[in-house]
Order: C-alpha cells, then structure tokens, then sequence
C-alpha cells in the first residue's frame, strides 16, 4: 500500500468512522444534560433568579478560559471557507457547557450554534494528526457540522445540506456529509438512546396551487427580511464590538439580567 493510498483510507475512515461516532456520541451526551437542566429548572423554577450570575460566569469563561473560542460560529464559517490551524479544542466543550448554564437559568437560546460548533470543533481536532490538503480539511469540518446537526436534531438529510450551505452546495460534498449525517444520528439514537422531537405533520400536506404560492410568497419574503438582517448586522456589529469590552459587557448584563427577571417575577 502506498503513502498515498493510505492517508486517503485513514481520511475516509475517519469521515465515516471516528467523526460520526466522536459527534454522535457528543451530541446524544449534550440532549441528555439539555434534558436534564430543562427539567431541573422546570422543577425548581426560582433557578431564573440565577441568570444575571449565569451569565456572568458564562462572560467569564469566553474571557478566560475558553477564550480562543470566543469567535463562535464565525470563526467556523471562516474555517470553513479557508482551512487553517485547527480550531481550539475548548469550543466544543464552551459552547455546549454554556448552552446548559443558559437552558438551566431559564434562558430561551437554541441549539443551532451549539450543534454547527460542536461538530465543527470535534471534527477539526483529527486534523491535528492527518496530512490534509484544503479540500479534504473543509470536506473534514464540512462532515462534522453535518454530524453535529444531525445528531442534536435527528434530521441528516436537512443537516447534510445546512452545511452545504456555507461553501454554495459543492456537489461531490453531499455525500461524505450525507454520510457522516446519518450515521452520527444512528449513533446518538442506537448507542446512546438520544431522542427528538417528531418532526412529522399532524395531517398529510395537502398540495394546491394556492398553497404553493403561500409557500413561495413566505420563502421570499423570509428571504428578504435574512438579507436585511444579516445587511444590519455586518454594517453594526463591527462598531458595537469595537466600542463595547467585554467587561463593560458583563456590568450591564446583570441589571439587564436582573430587570427582565423582575418583571417576569411581577407578570407571576
């Protein structure tokens, strides 16, 4: 066996191995702990007057210890797009440790971010010991958000396509992703008993040509107010990070913390 022929096997073992039962398993111990701080906050609904301190420790960590994976989901996106030294192992572990603290103090956060980075970051570490070239380290993190998708929602096929998204839905790329999608749900669901939601309607869909036009007027006009959004938010958040430290960040947080737990404690 060649030198090349066998970093090729090891890269595809990987992307069919090691990354869907490495995030499967992540995500499936992530819905377990999700589950459980949800009920615990549920059973103990006095946790909320906890979030101004919740949140001051979560500022703490992303300016401490997990610093380096303060750049969330950009910097992913950005690795994506141009692969280079691996990401920081801390950011699975921060983003899921602080999704948990947010879920646990009654916070409303999803799980999108928590899933793509997770994924992401797990993923990224096998390239600390394979020879990879630019395509094969962005096939390697594109499988790993898929996976990470996939394994905290249950959907591989939307999960594989999601991380498409980020590199204009390179064809020959569905396939690892798909690949890694579903065998990382497998994993979660078989190995580790994780559950999801039923995605499933109610009442079969009933197709009509006004209802496609609904369905069309409703993609456009989400499609619109995406683009305005995303128009504000490069064009402001450049100033407001600029211009806010992170510690001014944290002194505000706890009366605006403390005010939104106020009034939900006079709406009781």
């Amino acid at each position: 066996m060649t030198d090349l022929t066998r970093r090729r096997l090891t890269f595809w073992l990987t992307l069919l191995i090691g990354v869907p039962l490495l995030v499967g398993a992540a995500g499936a111990g992530f819905l377990h702990a999700l589950d459980w701080v949800t009920r615990c906050f549920h059973d103990h609904p006095w946790l909320l007057f906890s979030l101004p301190f919740l949140g001051l420790l979560m500022v703490w960590i992303y300016a401490n210890p997990a610093q380096s994976a303060s750049g969330g989901v950009k910097a992913l996106i950005a690795q994506i797009r141009t692969p280079s030294k691996p990401l920081p192992g801390s950011m699975a572990p921060a983003i899921v440790g602080t999704t948990l603290l947010s879920h646990l103090g009654g916070a409303s956060v999803g799980r999108e971010g928590t899933a793509l980075q997770m994924g992401g970051a797990l993923a990224d570490q096998f390239s600390r010991w394979l020879t990879l070239d630019e395509d094969e380290h962005r096939t390697l993190l594109l499988c790993g958000v898929s996976a990470g998708f996939a394994a905290v929602f249950g959907t591989p096929i939307a999960a594989a396509v999601f991380a498409l998204e980020f590199v204009r839905l390179r064809t020959w790329q569905i396939l690892p992703c798909l690949c890694s999608a579903f065998l990382a749900d497998l994993v979660g669901r078989k190995l580790f008993h994780a559950t999801h939601a039923d995605y499933r309607l109610p009442v079969p869909a009933e197709l009509s040509f006004s209802g496609l036009g609904s369905a069309l007027a409703l993609g456009l006009a989400c499609g619109l107010i995406a683009r305005l959004y995303l128009f504000l938010h490069r064009r402001n958040s450049a100033q407001l990070h600029a211009g806010i430290p992170c510690r001014t960040c944290a002194r505000h947080r706890v009366p605006a913390d403390s005010a939104s737990v106020m009034v939900y404690a006079a709406a009781k």
